[in-house]
């Protein structure tokens, strides 16, 4: 299993991974790859959610789903997991930007992100279902959210939050993975978080390590928005997260002038 050509019965056992996997983490990109080099196929899981904080704990849910599924041809030691901002999943993106966003089935006999692919096998995952910021502003209640949401296992959200967290009010990228958790204010260029410092060193941000528990930082949100739909998007981008975040602040500014 693994060497040779892909069979329908790994792709179809890979699917029923993915299909777990994305209840523990968002998936963004998720393929089968075997590169010019290596003998066997791995299957990549991409996800913004994967960082070095939580790689081992990501591998051990793979192993988790592994054994509940008990399929003969799913090897969890194929899977790959790797963060959006690795080379591979870069060169990825970038051939789904010329793609207008569709990136074709199957990619063969070119480099991408260095890596020399031989073949290339890509899922069609389900995208998310878009929630227009305006729907959750007239829909979800501070009191539904903090109860229902915050206690499961993972999150990411946008927060309307203010002092003392942010010098000012306004909306910041919130995500959580058991414990830990990231508060990213991208307009005011600074990261709260739990532990180490998030950013490697020539990035525009400052983080910090928070005094403060993420139940803590959630119940201080006025609104709590999910990323889901174009709100699902890379966390490293953090130009598009500021000018979305700077506008959706304007907007609820506007809104609460307006009432």
């Amino acid at each position: 299993m693994g060497q040779g050509p892909l069979v329908r019965e790994e792709i179809d056992a890979g699917a029923k991974f993915l299909g777990d996997f994305q209840k523990y983490l968002p998936i963004r990109l998720a393929f089968w790859l075997k590169q010019s080099e290596e003998p066997v196929w791995k299957l990549y899981v991409v996800s913004q959610e994967i960082t070095g904080e939580n790689f081992a704990v990501a591998y051990g849910e793979v192993a988790r789903i592994a054994n509940t599924l008990d399929d003969d041809w799913f090897d969890p030691f194929q899977v790959m997991l790797i963060g959006v901002e690795d080379p591979l999943a870069r060169g990825i993106f970038d051939i789904e930007r010329t793609r207008s966003g569709r990136i074709p089935p199957r990619l063969q006999g070119r480099i991408i992100g260095g890596v020399s692919v031989d073949d290339s096998y890509f899922y069609r995952l389900p995208p998310s279902v878009p929630t227009p910021a305006e729907e959750v502003y007239r829909g979800l209640s501070s009191e539904e959210a903090a109860s229902e949401t915050i206690t499961r296992q993972r999150g990411i959200y946008l927060l309307l939050v203010g002092p003392p967290l942010v010098p000012s009010r306004r909306f910041v990228h919130f995500s959580w993975l058991g414990e830990s958790f990231k508060l990213r204010d991208y307009i005011g260029g600074t990261v709260i978080q739990h532990s180490a410092p998030l950013l490697r060193p020539g990035e525009d941000s400052e983080a910090g390590e928070g005094p403060i528990s993420r139940y803590e930082i959630w119940s201080a949100a006025e609104v709590r928005i999910p990323a889901r739909g174009e709100l699902f998007h890379r966390a490293d981008d953090s130009t598009w997260w500021k000018a979305k975040l700077t506008e959706m602040t304007s907007a609820f500014e506007s809104k609460q002038r307006a009432c």
